[in-house]
């Protein structure tokens, strides 16, 4: 009765979560296999990471002076942290993707419920209107997004190192039904390439998300990986340069800027300097979790 109260005297502020909780249930049960490859990856990513990473965010944080941007950029690695949990279980004792598909779906849930708990049944902390924007900042934000939609085309251009092709190897088998590393075991005398990424959980992102995009790996990695990466790395650059401006705004966008500048540069079309092959690896492990990892 008291939620039922709750949900009549305040349903807006129910709207962000019934959208939320929508899409989330959307991209589980198929809503991506209709959709074309770049929306299709894009959806399935947030779905598979961003939604359930958000929820689990905004009641981590609750208590914390934190704007939309910051919440979005901590979303990602505290995704990665929650899918962890079936991640590391089924990698562990070499189960198969539908196990790893329903711990996901478990936790995703779980994540659902803990943020209806904290935000709507039992409210935790204040919520936190943040500094109105000035003119500067939404002059740079705008800015910022025009760059990104210039640089998109350049940012999707099909392209793979040959690590992340052998690494799309694995992944590949596990999406035809086969148990995670039960030929090569993660320990012993036969490591193979899940071994690292055992502890950052990318063949486990990797393969849930061409499962729910129902799009191949190889097809994600080269078209679609890059663009949204980059974004995570802005806004991660942007909430790591708030921080070190003691809450500044501007100095979080200028700080996001400049990361912007090296994709407007797109070095990692070149293949004459070693340097600047590495931003071509903005999709690779070692780059993505340290970036992502700024956050928090």
């Amino acid at each position: 009765i008291s939620l039922a109260n709750r949900l009549n005297g305040h349903w807006r502020a129910w709207l962000p979560t019934l959208g939320l909780a929508a899409l989330l249930l959307a991209g589980m049960f198929g809503l991506p296999a209709a959709l074309p490859l770049q929306t299709a990856g894009w959806v399935s990513f947030i779905v598979l990471l961003i939604v359930p990473g958000y929820f689990l965010t905004a009641a981590v944080t609750a208590r914390l002076n934190l704007d939309g941007l910051e919440r979005a950029a901590i979303a990602l690695p505290i995704g990665i942290a929650l899918l962890a949990v079936p991640g590391i279980y089924s990698l562990t004792l070499h189960k198969t993707k539908d196990v790893l598909l329903v711990g996901w779906q478990i936790m995703a849930g779980l994540s659902l419920v803990v943020f209806v708990f904290v935000r709507h049944v039992r409210p935790v902390g204040e919520r936190f209107a943040g500094a109105p924007w000035k003119a500067n900042e939404l002059l740079l934000a705008a800015l910022l997004v025009g760059a990104f939609i210039y640089a998109y085309p350049t940012l999707a251009t099909p392209t793979m190192d040959g690590d992340l092709f052998t690494f799309m190897a694995g992944v590949s088998d596990a999406r035809m039904g086969k148990p995670f590393n039960l030929t090569e075991p993660l320990f012993g005398s036969g490591l193979g390439v899940f071994v690292r990424s055992y502890f950052n959980q990318f063949p486990v992102i990797w393969i849930l998300w061409s499962e729910l995009a129902h799009q191949t790996p190889v097809d994600l990695t080269a078209n679609v990986s890059r663009p949204i990466l980059a974004l995570w790395t802005l806004l991660a650059a942007y909430t790591l340069g708030k921080a070190a401006g003691n809450g500044s705004r501007s100095f979080g966008l200028f700080v996001a800027a400049v990361q912007m500048l090296l994709y407007l540069a797109a070095p990692f079309l070149r293949a004459d300097s070693v340097a600047a092959f590495f931003f071509q690896r903005t999709n690779a492990d070692k780059y993505t979790i340290s970036v992502t990892m700024l956050p928090v």
